[in-house]
């Protein structure tokens, strides 16, 4: 049996009352990621992933959401190593895209500068 179906499953299970599990898509976010889930977990491979995450990154999707796709991926195979699907997880040691640190500057409303200089005044 494929992870595909056992994890839908496993959602099933973890989110019972989630409605048609319209919201968060269990098959399309993790599943479709490698679009692993049509062909046996064992031709999953580091090489894959690693292509996949440079062409995501060629089509303009940030780090963040890659990072996250993968993150939800290996989540999966790691419920098939524990269901004894697969021997080993394949993607066990990669790691994220590292992304920029640097984050965005936000500046002050003129409400929130008169605010804080009135604390700072009677501090």
């Amino acid at each position: 049996m494929r992870l595909k179906a056992l994890y839908l499953v496993f959602i099933a299970r973890l989110w019972p009352n989630a409605p048609g599990l319209a919201y968060w898509n269990p098959v399309k976010h993790p599943m479709l990621v490698l679009e692993t889930l049509n062909r046996p977990l064992g031709e999953l491979t580091h090489w894959m992933a690693e292509k996949w995450r440079a062409e995501q990154l060629k089509s303009g999707k940030s780090k963040a959401t890659i990072n996250r796709d993968m993150a939800a991926l290996k989540a999966a195979l790691s419920k098939a190593v524990e269901w004894e699907l697969i021997d080993s997880h394949p993607l066990a040691k990669l790691k994220p895209i590292k992304g920029d640190r640097l984050t965005k500057v936000r500046y002050l409303s003129k409400d929130e500068e008169a605010r804080l200089r009135e604390r700072a005044t009677h501090n």
